[in-house]
């Protein structure tokens, strides 16, 4: 067994005492908690008799400071026969601070009730501290709190669940991080275009849009979040009035046949863009 194993066994026998003693959160459906979510997996069937974690999925909402995790277990009555879980959250994600594993706050839940505790220099305390809320579901347990309490919406966690001497820890080793990093963002390879009419004709209009954008690493195009156009006829002196969606439908002079019609097209999608430009011969 680690030495995490360990401290945590310590922590859970901790947080059991107190538990008695403290009023449990009220029960009750939260709504969704924002933009910002997360999911984190762990290994099924590494336990023997503790609740097997599956997966954590946390969320949150800058605005209301509506933070919460959700626990999924691969039995559907995992907490039931005394077992207990809990999440454990190193707000300043500084090891020297907190208990022996770094953890400065614990929520800890059975089947009966919950407690929101807070390292106290020797041991787990209850605090002052917001209504939380606990839903108790099939195969989940969803926890409910205001970040405020935490002094942060970005910290480590992790979460374990124990029956007897059997421990689940998720991750199994060292800790999540809330946000998880995010993707980079990906370059705009090509963009897929309409045209009306088909071959741009002198005194007529004509207009392009934008069916869709392929990214680097896909073959599927998506939607474009938006686009512009920029046109000029060879021999004018500044470019082309546009018009519509983006600016790119223009009427064309009469006078323009034969001339050369340049287009620079420029899309965006999740804060990167990319232009692309063609040259038309007017009929």
């Amino acid at each position: 067994m680690s030495l995490k194993h360990v401290l945590i066994a310590i922590a859970l026998a901790a947080a059991a005492l107190l538990a008695a003693a403290l009023p449990g959160p009220s029960h009750a459906t939260t709504r969704d908690a924002g933009p910002e979510t997360a999911s984190y997996a762990d290994p099924r069937g590494d336990v023997t008799s503790a609740p097997d974690i599956l997966s954590v999925a946390l969320r949150s909402d800058a605005a209301s400071a509506l933070l919460s995790f959700e626990l999924e277990f691969a039995d559907q009555d995992a907490l039931s026969s005394g077992a207990v879980a809990f999440v454990a959250i190193d707000a300043d994600r500084d090891r020297r601070t907190g208990d022996l594993t770094g953890a400065d706050y614990v929520i800890r839940v059975t089947s009966a009730h919950g407690s929101f505790l807070k390292w106290e220099g020797a041991e787990w305390a209850p605090f002052s501290h917001l209504p939380w809320t606990l839903e108790l579901k099939a195969g989940s347990v969803l926890l409910t709190l205001c970040s405020c309490d935490l002094g942060t919406q970005t910290f480590r966690f992790y979460a374990a669940a124990a029956h007897g001497a059997d421990l689940d820890l998720a991750p199994p080793s060292g800790w999540f991080s809330f946000p998880g990093a995010r993707a980079a963002p990906r370059a705009i390879l090509g963009v897929l275009v309409s045209q009306r009419p088909f071959v741009p004709q002198a005194g007529q209009r004509f207009t392009v849009g934008v069916m869709g954008v392929r990214l680097e690493g896909s073959k599927e195009l998506v939607e474009t979040e938006s686009y512009s156009c920029r046109a000029r006829l060879s021999g004018e002196r500044g470019p082309l009035v546009g018009g519509g969606l983006g600016n790119c439908s223009w009427k064309l002079p009469r006078t323009s046949r034969g001339k050369p019609l340049s287009i620079d097209l420029t899309v965006s999608f999740q804060g990167v863009s990319a232009t692309f430009s063609h040259t038309f011969k007017l009929r």
